[in-house]
Formats: structure tokens, sequence, C-alpha cells
């Protein structure tokens, strides 16, 4: 079965951009991609860089991976999940008990 739906967790950062860009060139035939990251204004500049109008099958999210409900409304129902960390993000909020 070929994947068709992907979710790029901190899509905006110099991996995920490069990412995205090999599998938007490489890959048309996945119907959607979503990039996840926190900065917006990061997130702005991807979206002007690739218009609606000519990458229909991308879609931005707007949240941390720390916040599991805005994540998982992110991935559903994506096939497969590339998660990027830049190493300069904060540890993990701890779990509830």
């Amino acid at each position: 079965m070929p994947i068709r739906q992907i979710l790029i967790t901190g899509g905006t950062g110099s991996f995920g951009k490069a990412f995205l860009s090999k599998i938007v060139a490489d890959y048309p035939h996945i119907e959607r991609i979503v990039v996840f990251s926190r900065d917006e204004l990061k997130q702005w500049e991807l979206q002007q860089f690739y218009p609606e109008d000519r990458f229909p099958q991308l879609r931005f999210f707007l949240g941390d991976v720390r916040d599991r409900d805005r994540q998982n409304t992110s991935q559903n129902p994506a096939q497969v999940v590339c998660g990027v960390f830049d190493g300069k993000s904060p540890a993990p909020a701890p779990t509830p008990r």
C-alpha cells in the first residue's frame, strides 16, 4: 500500500524544510502532508514558499508536540510521522499521575 499521508513535526526547521522539499519534489502521489511546528512566523514563511494553489496537499498546524491533543488532531489520519527535534526545545512537561 503506497504512503498517502505524512506528518512532519518540527517541519519548519532546517531538516524539516529539506525533508518537505524532497517529499514534495519526489513523491507527488502523496495526498496530504502536514507540517506541525510551534513557530508561527516560520509556518507563514513556508506557506508563502508553498502557496496553496500550487501545493494543495500541504497543511500547516501550529502547535507543540508536548500538547498531545493538538498533536493527535494533526496526525489523524497520517500513515507516517517524521519527528524532528532541534535540541533546543525545553524538556517535555511531566506526565500527570
